[in-house]
């Protein structure tokens, strides 16, 4: 009989399931082991480095280690009991795999790989021939197999279409194709409110861009590959009245604007170009990010980053007021869901000073590490852009949130001539407390970024988003699972708040 402790517990969905780490158990299995010849490798070139895994032929059909490709990334694969099923994920694709079964489970559909997963010395083998089609459908890079060099290929810059964002302004709709090179591009209108974008020459990320999730004004997004050309469709919830779109050089990107007829612009009686209606710096509105229903990310232990900010949050709350050099307010107290407008809402009727959104990183490589600082700006690097789009995910989904990714011609919206005002100003708090950050905190630093956060967008005064640490890396997480950690991380940015306050208030 197998004890308890012969198992590990893994995750599995919002589920816990068990690893088996007894190889024999495994081959109890009589079944669906397989025995063959001696284990040879195959090649995996990635990002201009070759790596060799296991593998063996069953007749024509080379076999690879999935097991050994996952570690290739910092990912692991989660194991049922007794090893019936495993399951492995990609970002929002999970595949679920059966010993002994040539089908594949992929969301909510069956795929059949035509051979069937095998287990070898206590790893899980895949033909290579028929899964790597699949594996590419679902990876953001290109993976292909060469079966004349025994390799798996994996091409990190062989799209040229690489990603789409929608941004919802006051005066319309932003979509922004984002592409490597520049593109020649058709726009065309179908039935059904589709628009559809057909690009000569385009090599489109499909597993990325139909992982995007759909808007309050973007129902579906498709992508098309085909041999000398591909194309973006996206099916708008309402039909167009009015749109144009064009390549922007300096952004990279096709940039589609989608005019809302009923726009009317509109002013604010706030006063802009100083700090404060007094020159002073006294209020201090903090952000504890997500919450509620948005968990935002979630790391290896199950540690929720909503739970993590809130924490962070209370501890630099405590030392405002226990010095009350500030007075400061939190967007949030508890566990709750707090739209972008609550949040903006409460800091511009507050008429803060300052506003501080804390957050906590994430990034499908396990050896990412650090903390970073980030201003409201356009992004200048792809790292920036999928930073912020994480963490606007929870508000693009709602009727009314605005996001700034991308200023085009026709963006009138007011508070992005006000943003420019404090935009210098924004970039130096940014630096002032990534500066105690990489003093205290002990973890490496990242500097400071700039890039398109829709919390920071409607909030009228200097504001910044900290990313304290990686929730992804098992040992930063350890840290902030740690209150002396998270102590250490609401000591500075405190000091860095006292430190700006003195540069300021004695500055003409």
């Amino acid at each position: 009989m197998i004890s308890e402790t012969e198992f590990s517990k893994t995750n599995i969905g919002t589920g816990r399931a068990r690893r088996v780490w007894l190889p024999f158990l495994f081959c109890a299995l009589s079944a669906i082991c397989f025995s063959g010849p001696a284990q040879a490798e195959i090649d995996v070139s990635l990002s201009g480095r070759t790596e060799r895994i296991g593998s063996f032929s069953h007749g024509e059909i080379v076999y690879f280690s999935l097991s050994e490709f996952v570690e290739l990334y910092g990912e692991k694969l989660s194991w049922e009991t007794l090893g019936q099923s495993i399951d492995y994920r990609i970002g929002d694709n999970r595949f679920r795999f059966f010993l002994g079964s040539s089908f594949v489970s992929l969301n909510d559909t069956v795929r059949n790989m035509t051979y069937p997963a095998k287990l070898r010395e206590g790893a899980l083998y895949l033909p290579a021939q028929t899964f790597v089609r699949l594996l590419d459908r679902t990876r953001p890079e290109r993976v292909t197999w060469e079966s004349d060099r025994r390799r798996i290929r994996i091409e990190t810059g062989y799209y040229n279409i690489t990603d789409v964002t929608v941004s919802q302004k006051a005066n319309g709709i932003l979509v922004e194709i984002y592409l490597t090179e520049e593109l020649p591009f058709q726009l065309t209108e179908s039935e059904g409110n589709w628009l559809n974008f057909s690009l000569p020459g385009g090599r489109v990320n499909r597993a990325v861009i139909e992982s995007r999730r759909s808007s309050a004004a973007i129902r579906e997004i498709n992508a098309f590959q085909f041999e000398t050309s591909a194309q973006v469709s996206l099916r708008l919830r309402r039909t167009p009245h009015s749109y144009d779109a064009k390549y922007n050089p300096e952004t990279g990107r096709i940039q589609l604007s989608i005019r809302n007829p009923n726009f009317r612009p509109q002013t604010t009686h706030r006063p802009v170009g100083q700090i404060g209606p007094d020159k002073t710096i006294d209020l201090i509105v903090i952000d504890p990010g997500h919450g509620g229903e948005d968990n935002g990310a979630i790391g290896r232990r199950f540690t929720k980053e909503k739970d993590i900010a809130l924490k962070i949050s209370r501890e630099l709350a405590k030392l405002i007021r226990k010095d009350k050099l500030f007075k400061v307010i939190l967007t949030r107290e508890k566990d709750e869901f707090i739209t972008l407008e609550e949040r903006a809402g409460i800091a511009n009727l507050a008429q803060a000073d300052l506003f501080i959104s804390i957050h906590v990183n994430a990034n499908i490589s396990r050896q990412a590490r650090g903390s970073q600082v980030f201003f409201l700006a356009p992004a200048k690097n792809d790292g920036a852009r999928a930073l912020a789009q994480a963490e606007n995910a929870s508000f693009l989904t709602n009727a009314g949130s605005v996001d700034v990714s991308g200023r085009d011609d026709l963006s009138m919206i007011v508070n992005d001539m006000i943003q420019n005002v404090y935009e210098e100003v924004s970039a130096d708090l940014s630096a002032i407390i990534q500066n105690q950050f990489q003093k205290s905190l002990g973890i490496p630093s990242r500097g400071v970024d700039q890039a398109a956060f829709v919390v920071l967008n409607q909030v009228y005064m200097p504001s910044v988003l900290v990313e304290v640490a990686f929730i992804s890396n098992r040992q930063e997480e350890k840290l902030l699972r740690d209150k002396k950690f998270r102590r250490k991380a609401a000591r500075a940015i405190y000091e860095g708040l006292k430190r700006f306050k003195r540069k300021y208030e004695r500055s003409p």
